[in-house]
Parts: structure tokens; C-alpha cells; sequence
């Protein structure tokens, strides 16, 4: 049970992990992840290296499906299994090192204080980064805050915190990428509060990013879900 001293707030914590192809830096994320939470869930997702064995020695708890069906299916039966536990909040977190397990505490610090249902990774993306990104970025965050009413910085971000509660409230049906600006146009739809907190990003191989094909695709679904 995690416990704000501050304000002694009570609450199970999990965390979720989707999965896929993600060997080399899945323990070490596991084991981080488990310093600031109850319980860990790794959903592999169809993995065809190492991951599930590393993930079922490691994680509190290990969901597996027999195909990759994307990140938003390992995300859902993330959420549906962490519901059953009756989980308090969840903090969503990738499986390949570039998130900072020990931000956490913070996460769950202004979810408090914000009283929000969602609390938002927002990563800067500096001169480093491929301009494409950059742009694409730009394009999706500003298209959603004038569709949507609210200036987030980072749609995209795969590092938030969740109030359990408010799941049937932004619950989504992307299979993909997409599923994190989906869950963030239905929480403004159902009035949900979202909050954001500027966070790191180590890529240790190659810069991850939107393609210009997905960021496309992301672009026209908002203005299908605003309808």
C-alpha cells in the first residue's frame, strides 16, 4: 500500500508494462518499477525473444498474448486484469528503459495535488530530436488542444498516472499508437481532469518517435472523435 506522507493518502498502486520484443532492458525496468509501487503487470505482447520468460521470472504478475496485437490491446488487458484487483491507480511506463521508474512518487504527489484523473509524462523534445518529430509532435499536441480545450504538451507520452475510477471514463478502442491520444480525447469528452509533469527520456538505441504515417492517421482520428 502506497501511503502520501503529506497528506496520508492510502492507495494500491500497480504498474503496467506493455511488452514486445523487449529483452533487453525489461528486467531492469521490472525491477526499478517494483521500488515505488505494490505490484507490477507485464503484458507481453506476442514477443518473439526472451520476454516472456524474463517477464514471468519477474513481474508480480505476467499476461501474455499469443500474437502481437498492439499497444493498445496490451494496454487494455493491462487495465481489465489491474480492475479485477481492485487497483487503485496505475501508472503506465514502457518496457525499453527510457522512462525514470523513480519519477513516481512525483506522479502520484500531483495527482493529489491537481486532483486529477490523469497525470501526463510530458517529455521535451529538444534540438536533438529529428525535426520531423518535433513537428509532428507540434501538430498533434496543438490540434488537440484546440479540439479539446486544453494545452497538453506531450499527447503521445507512454509515462501517466490513472485514477482507476475514472477508467470507464476514457477506456479506448485503438490497437495502436493512437491509443494514447484516444485515452486523453475521451477523458476531456467525460470532463476528466489532466495534468502534466515535464519528465526525461533516455533512448538508448535510436530515437523513438511518431511516423509521419501514424502521425497522420492520430491527426484524423481526433477530429473523428471529436464528432
Amino acid at each position: 500500500m502506497i501511503q502520501n506522507n503529506e497528506n496520508m493518502v492510502q492507495r494500491k498502486v500497480c504498474a503496467i508494462i506493455p511488452a514486445y520484443n523487449e529483452e533487453k532492458y525489461l528486467a531492469e525496468v521490472i525491477s526499478e518499477t517494483k521500488k515505488y509501487v505494490d505490484s507490477v503487470i507485464v503484458v507481453d505482447d506476442g514477443s518473439l525473444d526472451k520476454t516472456a520468460i524474463i517477464a514471468s521470472n519477474e513481474a508480480d504478475h505476467f499476461l501474455k498474448h499469443p500474437v502481437n496485437s498492439g499497444k493498445g490491446v496490451a494496454l487494455q488487458t493491462g487495465f481489465l486484469y489491474a480492475q479485477k484487483l481492485d487497483f487503485d491507480v496505475i501508472i503506465t511506463i514502457d518496457a525499453d528503459l527510457q522512462h525514470d521508474p523513480a519519477r513516481i512518487p512525483e506522479f502520484l504527489k500531483v495527482l493529489d495535488e491537481k486532483k486529477a484523473d490523469i497525470i501526463i509524462g510530458a517529455r521535451g523534445l529538444g534540438k536533438s530530436a529529428p525535426i520531423v518529430y518535433r513537428f509532428g509532435n507540434f501538430v498533434l499536441n496543438t490540434t488537440f488542444s484546440i479540439l479539446y480545450g486544453q494545452k497538453i504538451t506531450d499527447t503521445q507520452s507512454g509515462y501517466r498516472a490513472f485514477l482507476m475510477k475514472s477508467y470507464p471514463h476514457f477506456v479506448w478502442q485503438s490497437s495502436g499508437y493512437d491509443v494514447e491520444t484516444e485515452m486523453l480525447t475521451n477523458a476531456r469528452k467525460h470532463g476528466l481532469v489532466l495534468a502534466e509533469i515535464p519528465i526525461a527520456t533516455k533512448y538508448h538505441n535510436s530515437y523513438k518517435g511518431t511516423t509521419i504515417f501514424d502521425g497522420v492517421k492520430i491527426f484524423c482520428k481526433m477530429l473523428l472523435w471529436r464528432v
